[in-house]
């Protein structure tokens, strides 16, 4: 079979892995988290995580541990992508 017979196979291919190596070289930016343990009942807003340099308008995540809030950040950061 020639390259042009698996046509999208090879060229979805050769995409990802373009876009494999464009990311290997740009850092991810660095998360900051932050524990306030709110006067209410509830705990899953204790954790907050955010990208360094965070300004409003930017995604930032919540949650009852450091993990659940960095998981929250990073599902944002994918929901607001173009």
């Amino acid at each position: 079979m020639t390259t042009q017979e698996k046509g999208p196979f090879v060229r979805d291919a050769l995409r990802d892995t373009l876009i494999d190596i464009a990311r290997a070289g740009i850092p991810k930016p660095k998360i900051v988290t932050d524990f306030w343990m709110k006067p209410i009942p509830l705990r899953q807003f204790d954790w907050t995580a955010t990208e360094d340099g965070w300004e409003p308008g930017m995604p930032y995540g919540h949650g009852a541990t450091e993990a659940e809030a960095i998981a929250d950040l990073e599902r944002e950061i994918e929901e607001a992508k173009p």
